[in-house]
């Protein structure tokens, strides 16, 4: 077990850095910290768990490279950290040394963490991304960085595929879950080839009779779990 370390109910690991939530709502933060992305305040690394500034009634956490999310109970998103790319969702590209709250966004579920780029899910299975876009990673069907959160337009209850039910990201690419258990990806080699990309979300296995309830990122590969257990 990690010393110094209890009542821990989630945790996320990056690239450079780890962050745990515990029971009482506080987020602990461990590792490099040259962008900022403990969120102590400074940009002193640590071996050993130290509790993130601000944050006190947290229930999940998503690492990135060198930034760091974190969502609370009431459904906010806040963001620190480097934001060369406005991985941090805030308008601009300012490192922050502690905490911000994305105000752009509201009664979100579920949060994911690429190396430059995030996802949020809200309540009602709208999906929103935001951050580094060179592969199309935010699936705008543009390369361009976005410094605030864009909705991904195919998602919604009115919309193509419907509502998102789950949400990953990696490095750089995204992946989604309908709530009729349809997989989406898009990004880097998002088109299911080695050879190009998709800036929009693309549908893994249409019209096979396949029913996804759950998705997950590695580094370069994608795993999911079906309605049956497989």
């Amino acid at each position: 077990p990690v010393s110094f370390l209890t009542n821990a109910v989630q945790a996320s690991a990056s690239w450079t850095h780890s962050l745990a939530v515990l029971a009482d709502g506080r987020v602990m933060a461990w590792g490099a910290n040259t962008g900022g992305q403990l969120g102590t305040g400074n940009t002193v690394g640590t071996n050993q768990p130290v509790q993130v500034l601000t944050l006190t009634n947290a229930i999940m956490v998503a690492g990135g490279s060198n930034y760091s999310l974190a969502l609370t109970a009431s459904g906010e998103v806040w963001s620190w950290g480097t934001n060369n790319s406005g991985q941090l969702g805030l308008g601009n590209n300012t490192m922050q040394l502690s905490p911000v709250k994305i105000s752009a966004l509201s009664n979100i579920v579920q949060i994911a963490a690429g190396a430059s780029h995030a996802l949020a899910l809200d309540q009602n299975g709208l999906l929103f991304a935001w951050g580094r876009n060179a592969e199309g990673e935010i699936g705008d069907g543009t390369v361009n960085n976005a410094t605030s959160p864009k909705q991904v337009a195919a998602f919604g209850l009115t919309n193509t595929f419907g509502p998102a039910k789950g949400i990953t990201a990696n490095l750089n690419s995204s992946a989604a879950v309908s709530s009729t258990g349809r997989l989406f990806y898009w990004g880097f080699y998002g088109n299911g080839t080695s050879t190009g990309n998709a800036t929009q979300p693309a549908e893994l296995g249409a019209n096979s009779g396949q029913s996804f309830q759950s998705v997950s990122y590695g580094d370069s590969f994608l795993l999911a779990c079906q309605s049956d257990g497989s």
